[in-house]
């Protein structure tokens, strides 16, 4: 006898539900499914209707765009796509020309009582967001947010040279020495080739009588050595995560020195400021928290931007900037939809943000080619 199953509601994860019970040859042998939905439109806050006054117009909550970190909903949409087999001719025939890549994001910024325009260009990269993974390991994280902050980092080093500003810095303390020698060890033991500069600073940190001076971008080569080390033993040594932590810490030094003068002229050189230090923030929190041990859910006990303050993220630039204020506002995440209160918990932010950023296929974001009703919804019926 069919078990008898209900599903309440007609949203996304309900159409979701139903697909998957039903994806075996012989399902009706085994369920039978009602759905039960409150009204007569279908979707939930994916539903989507037209308005004939207004030419048509696609009318629907929010945005029609998913992300292309949304792994397991590409796949779905996969799936049902190819179920359908729509033929070549008929409009959304496949999720491919349901769905385009997008690229261009655009924040604003209020400075000094105008608003500005920051547009964000992300990379196009190769791939079908279905096929993609969120199951990082916690050196893996760290690999892929320390490829944009080494980009972010060079560009403000490039930047800080022309404006006649140190690109020096320096190591004093015993204890520092200790943690970059472990570094050298490690990066040596696993690389074959390095320009003559790292070699001289190699040298330099081994040598307990010279002096220890560096760059900024040569802190970033390394640090990118060691994390990717780690990302593909996925070791856990203390000295690695202390290491980390204290090249950071020290590109955040020098950024305070000799950027931050410069950040309320240059919008350029204060959305890279925004964007390092705000990665700098995150890789302290993560190292601080032991997120490797403990989870992400660990975060939970704070507020997103309680967190990044907590782990030295630039009050006056960071914490409540445009990329911060712009993840609030797209959960509705304060509370009673008071933007004097913004409330989310810290784990759940960071793991989307670094999700959706550094784990994406195609386009960081994918646009639907109709409504959501149309795109997502019908197609499961």
């Amino acid at each position: 006898m069919a078990k008898k199953i209900a599903i309440l509601g007609g949203g996304v994860s309900a159409m979701t539900a139903a697909v998957y019970l039903t994806t075996k040859p012989d399902w009706q042998e085994h369920y039978e499914l009602t759905v039960y939905q409150m009204g007569w439109r279908l979707g939930g806050k994916g539903a989507s209707g037209r308005n004939a006054q207004f030419g048509q117009r696609i009318e629907e909550h929010g945005l029609h765009v998913w992300f292309g970190a949304y792994v397991n909903a590409f796949r779905t949409m996969e799936y049902v796509y190819d179920e359908l087999a729509r033929p070549a001719t008929v409009p959304l025939a496949t999720w491919q020309q349901a769905f385009r890549p997008h690229s261009y994001v655009v924040l604003e910024e209020p400075i000094n009582s105008e608003w500005k325009t920051w547009p964000i260009e992300f990379p196009l990269i190769d791939g079908n967001p279905a096929d993609g993974t969120l199951d990082l390991h916690f050196w893996q994280i760290l690999k892929m947010l320390h490829a944009w902050l080494h980009q972010f980092v060079s560009e403000l080093e490039s930047k800080a040279k022309t404006l006649n500003k140190k690109t020096k810095v320096q190591t004093k303390k015993a204890r520092d020495r200790l943690l970059l020698q472990h570094l050298v060890t490690e990066v040596k033991a696993a690389y074959n080739h390095f320009e003559d500069d790292v070699h001289g600073w190699f040298d330099s940190v081994k040598d307990e009588a010279q002096e220890i001076w560096s760059t900024p971008s040569i802190l970033m080569e390394q640090l990118n050595n060691v994390v990717s080390l780690r990302a593909q033993d996925k070791q856990q040594k203390k000295l690695d995560s202390l290491s980390v932590w204290y090249l950071v810490r020290k590109i955040r030094r020098w950024l305070k020195s000799e950027i931050v003068e410069h950040l309320d002229d240059n919008d350029d050189l204060r959305r890279l400021y925004i964007c390092a230090d705000l990665a700098i923030a995150v890789t302290v929190g993560l190292i601080r928290d032991k997120v490797y041990d403990r989870g992400f859910g660990y975060l939970n006990q704070y507020d997103f931007k309680e967190w990044l303050a907590r782990n030295g993220a630039d009050m006056q630039y960071a914490v409540d900037s445009a990329p911060v204020r712009g993840f609030y506002d797209l959960v509705f995440g304060y509370e009673d939809g008071n933007f004097d209160k913004p409330n989310v918990e810290a784990g759940v932010s960071i793991l989307a943000m670094l999700r959706i950023m550094l784990c994406y296929q195609g386009g960081v974001m994918w646009k639907m080619q109709g409504g959501m009703g149309d795109v997502i919804l019908f197609s499961n019926l």
